[in-house]
């Protein structure tokens, strides 16, 4: 939730997140949902979020019914999927949110580690990406470092 995390089998609202671990049981990423309005449509993501850079180090289109040839670049073009591959989400000095807001510029226009570079018409498409990361990292981020030190290391199995 906005002020918490909570197990998944414990009931109420929210935001799923998925955690990663690797052998050793060391969080190594994690992994939620972001959704907005595109052209056409709602256009869901999930993406990776790395407590270690603080950044967005990936993401996967999981719906998106905007202009076939266009707004799907978002799933394929190489060069719009490489914002994502160390997109800054600093938490500002109080901790309590993003020190940038997630922003999408015009293309070739990117300067900023926070800034995502458009496609070339597809910017409605672009934008939706940014709108929707933005709003879920400035809630989600803040948490997660919080309550990083119980997330460090995988739940134990039960016997």
């Amino acid at each position: 939730t906005a002020d918490q995390l909570r197990p998944l089998d414990s009931g109420g609202g929210g935001v799923i997140v998925h955690t990663g671990y690797d052998r050793d049981g060391k969080l190594v990423g994690i992994a939620a949902e972001a959704a907005t309005r595109g052209y056409q449509d709602m256009i869901r993501l999930l993406y990776a979020y790395s407590p270690d850079c603080e950044c967005i180090s990936a993401i996967h289109v999981l719906r998106n019914n905007d202009t076939p040839g266009i707004g799907d670049k978002i799933a394929t073009d190489p060069a719009f999927l490489a914002n994502f591959r160390s997109l800054a989400v600093r938490l500002n000095a109080e901790r309590s949110a993003l020190a940038h807001a997630i922003v999408t510029v015009k293309h070739g226009k990117k300067v900023e580690a926070w800034e995502i570079d458009a496609i070339s018409g597809a910017t409605v498409t672009s934008r939706a990406v940014g709108k929707a990361l933005n709003d879920s990292a400035q809630v989600l981020v803040p948490v997660v470092q919080r309550r990083l030190t119980v997330l460090t290391r995988a739940p134990q199995e039960a016997p």
